[in-house]
């Protein structure tokens, strides 16, 4: 795997390391499989191919779950796998701190208010019953919905980085 990714064949290295951790074969038998988990991550976070909560969940805290089962790793690998964990959640809790002072952040926050002034405007003309857009109602609608649940979900991220960082 890391001859391939030294070639640069990314897709192909992430290929053999998805074989090599889909092994069922191997599974309870593989002592370094924590350390596949946390490559897996490094390389996954370096080509931006999955979400970094993504990453965080599905191998830097599964490698720390299967050190954590009776006799997979001792005391200092344990360790390691909590460190590599904590290391990646503190990376993004700064990359979240790092946006939530940005002027991007405050131009959409801007935005996001803007936006639900607007719907406010098209709901108060439906309750005096002038006539509304209702394409426009709904656009509007759904704009301020989804802009929300994404801060929301940017926020919530970064609370779940700080706790991991901190314990």
């Amino acid at each position: 795997c890391q001859l391939e990714w030294a070639a640069g064949e990314r897709h192909v290295a992430l290929r053999l390391l998805d074989t090599l951790l889909d092994d069922k074969s191997r599974v309870g038998t593989m002592p370094d499989r924590h350390q596949l988990l946390i490559t897996k991550a490094d390389w996954l976070n370096e080509t931006n191919t999955e979400f970094p909560s993504d990453i965080m969940s599905k191998y830097l805290e599964e490698a720390v779950r299967w050190c954590q089962e009776e006799g997979h790793a001792d005391k200092a690998t344990l360790g390691n796998a909590h460190l590599k964990l904590a290391l990646f959640a503190d990376e993004q809790l700064k990359i979240q701190d790092q946006y939530f002072s940005s002027t991007e952040y405050k131009d959409e926050l801007a935005i996001l208010e803007k936006t639900e002034k607007d719907l406010a405007v098209v709901q108060t003309a439906n309750k005096k019953k002038q006539p509304v857009n209702a394409k426009q109602y709904a656009t509007f609608r759904m704009q301020v919905t989804q802009d929300k649940q994404k801060m929301d979900k940017r926020r919530e991220e970064r609370v779940e980085y700080l706790l991991i960082t901190v314990t």
